[in-house]
């Protein structure tokens, strides 16, 4: 599956119109019911990181294997190494 997906052309995304102006009356989107502007939830740093998630996804399929690869090799690495460190420790 992964090789058919390297053969093809990427597809260009579509643009969205939700945000288009003129498609929704006065009323805002990201206002509530009261008229207040909604208070975004969680820490203010979320949205950084999923932009940042978003493209690095939206990278090359290989390079994202590759990326995803060697993070998860480095983690096993560290665990691997964490190991051995408590058992010479316990062994001393």
């Amino acid at each position: 599956m992964i090789v058919a997906m390297l053969r093809t052309a990427p597809r260009a995304r579509r643009k969205s119109t939700a945000h288009s102006s003129g498609t929704i009356s006065d009323c805002s989107l990201n206002a509530h019911p009261s008229g207040r502007p909604k208070k975004p939830h969680g820490r203010a740093f979320a949205g950084a990181i999923d932009q940042a998630y978003g493209r690095f996804l939206e990278l090359p399929v290989p390079v994202v294997l590759a990326a995803l690869w060697l993070l998860g090799a480095t983690v096993l690495v560290v665990l691997v190494l964490g190991v051995v460190s408590l058992a010479a420790m316990a062994l001393a």
